[in-house]
């Protein structure tokens, strides 16, 4: 077990805290020892449960993920974002698939399930539609995965060119040059829950909005990293990692940051 009999530690990067207490109840009622840990600059305005902790930076989105992983203390690390949600009883179904499987062999995966708009996800939608086909380099990789906390210790944690978006896939590719395997956890996902906003102008929200301005950098740099001469997939990352330092993590941002606040 994690320090203090931790199980599970639920990593989030925390920007819009009308989501925190949405993001927490959908993990909450379990019988496996848990914490949710967020990290971000828009500290939660009202109590959101026993088991969840926010800590206070101002640096950017995945730099916050590497504070939790650092600062928590459970036995698996979930990285995970603020405006995710997560299936029914998804921790005790993720628990007792751990129990059948050698988590030093295999990286349990989960799936991701087409998003929802404005509020509350239709639960029983999900099951009538085929998931999400996350696929780079024609490798299939989960929306997020359960790292066994020696495993992402030994992969150096997040790299910190990354600034927003696709960290969590490079982590799991990284995970293949260790030896690690796939294997994605029937009947649970985690799925992100969209807002729908109507720009004046047609295309204005989505060049404006920072998630889509970093996340096309950081998608160049996935495929940077991961390219072999031909353009195809390298079983070997091109560049290694770059690790956080500890030093000043919570209040320096390491690398690129982007207009982040």
């Amino acid at each position: 077990m994690g320090i203090n009999n931790i199980v599970f530690s639920i990593i989030g990067s925390a920007i819009n805290k009308k989501n925190y207490k949405r993001c927490y109840n959908y993990i909450k009622n379990t019988d496996v020892s848990f914490e949710m840990i967020f990290v971000g600059s828009h500290p939660p305005t009202e109590f959101i449960g026993e088991h969840f902790n926010y800590i206070y930076s101002t640096v950017k989105p995945a730099q916050c993920i590497e504070i939790g992983a650092r600062m928590s203390q459970g036995e698996y690390i979930i990285p995970t974002y603020d405006d995710c949600y997560f299936s029914e009883n998804f921790l005790d179904n993720l628990w007792e698939q751990i129990q059948k499987i050698d988590t030093t062999q295999y990286l349990l995966s989960f799936y991701s399930y087409p998003g929802f708009y404005n509020g509350e996800p239709n639960l029983k939608l999900w099951k009538k539609v085929a998931p999400l086909d996350l696929n780079y380099f024609g490798i299939k990789v989960g929306e997020c995965c359960c790292f066994p906390r020696e495993v992402w210790t030994k992969l150096g944690g997040i790299d910190r060119r990354f600034i927003w978006s696709f960290p969590i896939v490079d982590l799991q590719l990284r995970c293949f040059e260790i030896g690690l395997i796939l294997q994605f956890v029937p009947n649970i996902y985690v799925q992100e829950i969209y807002e729908r906003i109507i720009p004046e102008k047609k295309n204005e929200y989505d060049k404006n909005k920072l998630s889509v301005k970093y996340g096309d950098y950081d998608r160049r740099m996935l495929y940077f990293f991961w390219n072999d001469v031909y353009g195809g997939f390298s079983p070997k990352r091109r560049l290694p990692v770059e690790s956080f330092n500890n030093g000043n993590i919570k209040t320096v941002t390491q690398g690129e940051k982007g207009e982040w606040n």
